[in-house]
């Protein structure tokens, strides 16, 4: 009997939990304006684009940047913390190439997992080139969508040791995809309340009934 109570618990958290529980969020974005140029970030160049996030705690989904492989070459992708709001600081964790670099302009994507995000902080993604590298597009449009847009951007070409920052001029073209933890609708919160009350009204007879038995 134990084991169904807890079967029954468990379905209901599951149904509070399920239904809008998480929700994607568009964090940062600018990929919809018009490419300018790019910058090649191959070898101990690399470039460096930064975000930001609001007052909620995020786990990040997915970044996508608008870019090209320059002969065959590719890129990795990490999450850097924000050192005193000027470049990049310490990598935080990978992200992982979804597929391969367009040989044209286009959107490549990198997936994340298990990576969190804390509220109202800034973080930057960094991205380094293999082989012949990729070409990273910029814009001159410094207008972007998300709570998150910013318009830094960072080169470094001695592999990250120092890094040149840019505000507020010609950022590169990123999307940041991150998912947001809600609590649950109130209705949710019903169901989980009138689960917990008849398993405790439940437990409360059986011990009335044990004690009368004894």
């Amino acid at each position: 009997m134990r084991k169904n109570i807890m079967i029954i618990l468990t379905a209901s958290l599951g149904l509070a939990a399920a239904p809008g529980a998480w929700a994607a969020t568009v964090l940062s974005d600018n990929l919809g304006k018009a490419p300018f140029d790019a910058d090649r970030v191959f070898g101990p160049i690399w470039g460096a684009a930064r975000f930001n996030t609001d007052a909620q705690a995020y786990s990040l989904s997915s970044v996508v940047l608008w870019a090209k492989s320059v002969s065959s070459g590719s890129a990795t992708a990490e999450l850097y913390s924000d050192n005193g709001g000027t470049t990049p600081n310490a990598s935080l964790g990978s992200l992982s190439l979804s597929g391969s670099f367009p040989p044209s302009a286009g959107p490549a994507t990198f997936t994340a997992s298990g990576i969190t995000l804390a509220p109202t902080s800034a973080y930057w993604i960094v991205v380094k080139g293999t082989g012949s590298g990729v070409d990273w597009y910029w814009t001159d449009d410094l207008n972007g969508t998300g709570a998150g847009f910013d318009t830094h951007y960072a080169i470094s070409d001695n592999a990250g040791s120092t890094w040149g920052d840019i505000a507020d001029v010609d950022p590169f073209q990123m999307q940041v995809n991150v998912d947001l933890a809600q609590v649950p609708e109130p209705g949710q919160w019903a169901m989980m309340a009138v689960t917990a009350l008849g398993i405790a009204g439940y437990a409360a007879r059986r011990v009335r009934a044990k004690t009368i038995v004894g």
